[in-house]
């Protein structure tokens, strides 16, 4: 298993079988990611915690940040209350893209994190939901 999926309980229904089973079943993991450059905080995304590092590199060169791979260094992914952050340093030639497409940049995501730019905005409360659904066995089967 990875940092990116997980194992839960969940119970199988038995229907039209010997009867309910318990077992366990791995799931993803979605995560909010933290990215920041040079010390600048620039983003918040949703995604699985794996392979950060090359998340970020991705994300430096895909925003225009820097033209190669090879001039993100210092790459620091690390777990945080609530998500994860990953930190990298890039040329200090690319501190004026950050602040420029920090402040004005436009998402093309829809998981409800555009204009968030750290995991506390991100995880924010929410108001209790206490509606409940309520289905029989021959719905589902």
């Amino acid at each position: 298993m990875t940092m990116a999926d997980l194992s839960i309980s969940v119970t199988r229904l038995g229907l039209g079988q010997s009867g309910d089973t318990k077992t366990d079943r791995r799931v993803p993991v979605e995560a909010p990611v933290a990215l920041e450059y040079c010390g600048l905080g620039y983003a918040v995304m949703m995604a699985s915690p794996d392979n950060l590092e090359d998340f970020a590199v991705g994300h430096a060169v895909a925003e225009g940040l820097v033209e190669t791979a090879a001039q993100v260094t210092a790459i620091d992914a690390a777990p945080v209350e609530g998500g994860w952050v990953i930190r990298a340093q890039l040329p200090e030639a690319a501190r004026d893209a950050i602040f420029a497409r920090a402040r004005t940049r436009v998402s093309d995501s829809s998981c409800g994190l555009c204009g968030v730019d750290s995991i506390s905005e991100a995880l924010r409360a929410l108001p209790f939901v206490s509606a409940t659904v309520k289905t029989s066995r021959q719905a589902i089967s």
